[in-house]
């Protein structure tokens, strides 16, 4: 599988699918970006492959992500990986989706494994297709490059014609700064942190890194602006700058990270992330 290529990903922390944690994975096609598993033989040069060649066309909500689970419908997705059975590496590949040892489901968060079940109604049928690849190629890069290309011509993915020309996506993504603005405080920034999707209503934290990126938020707001003759977003932009060169440093010279205003705290704990964040766009 992808992930696995590139040295096992023996350098990858143990919270991340990895030798490390199993030498046997499966998990959801969907998590790859190509619903692929390859075993390559250094010693003899073979390799085998196994792609999903049908085309996923629904999915069906589970009620919980680990265990045994009944889906609620229809789904498409199956699973693919690699196995150590008896000490010989196999490939495994199957209908509904089943992870293990654990699923990962979302960065650096390894989960119990899981395996769904779908109903199949008396005298119905699904039909699934994935082809299975023997091959030699005279040394593992060749082998990945092969099946890269290989995987590439079978699935034909097509250019996604974008409904929005750049400009007008810029423009429609610039509504954030003007809307997210909150000058009401010592420090200016863009409200992001807390932010609630129901009515994206600005929060009193300001942040500097991760969520946050005010001072990141300020330096695109104003390149945006310049470059679009925008002045009212251009004065919000630097009216940010400037009131963290007078109120966003500590006393040590560091940068101030997150002050929630509305509850008055403010955290003493600093990252190296954080306060390069934060510098990068000074």
């Amino acid at each position: 599988m992808p992930g696995f290529w590139y040295h096992k990903n023996l350098r990858s922390p143990k919270s991340a699918p990895s030798f490390h944690t199993s030498d046997s994975w499966q998990v959801r096609e969907d998590r790859l970006s190509t619903p692929l598993t390859g075993i390559y033989d250094e010693k003899s040069g073979t390799y085998y492959t196994v792609l999903r060649t049908d085309t996923p066309d629904c999915e069906a909500l589970a009620c919980h992500n680990y265990g045994e689970v009944i889906l609620s419908g229809k789904t498409s997705l199956g699973f693919t990986g690699f196995r150590n059975a008896d000490a010989h590496a196999t490939l495994v590949f199957g209908f509904p989706y089943c992870e293990a040892p654990k699923s990962y489901i979302r960065k650096l968060t390894l989960a119990p494994a899981v395996q769904a079940f779908e109903k199949l109604e008396k005298g119905e049928t699904r039909r699934l297709t994935w082809t299975i690849r023997k091959g030699v190629s005279p040394s593992y890069s060749a082998f990945v490059a092969e099946v890269w290309n290989d995987s590439f011509d079978v699935l034909d993915p097509r250019p996604v014609s974008p409904r929005y020309t750049p400009a007008e996506a810029k423009a429609v993504l610039a509504e954030y700064f003007t809307r997210s603005y909150v000058g009401d405080y010592p420090l200016k920034f863009t409200s992001g942190v807390e932010l609630r999707t129901a009515d994206c209503e600005s929060t009193g934290i300001a942040e500097v890194g991760f969520v946050g990126r005010v001072l990141l938020n300020a330096f695109n707001a104003l390149e945006y602006a310049e470059t679009n003759g925008r002045k009212e977003l251009a004065a919000e932009a630097r009216s940010i700058f400037d009131s963290y060169l007078q109120y966003g440093f500590t006393p040590g010279g560091l940068i101030r990270e997150v002050v929630d205003f509305k509850r008055e705290r403010e955290t003493d704990v600093y990252s190296i992330r954080r306060q390069s964040e934060g510098s990068t766009p000074c």
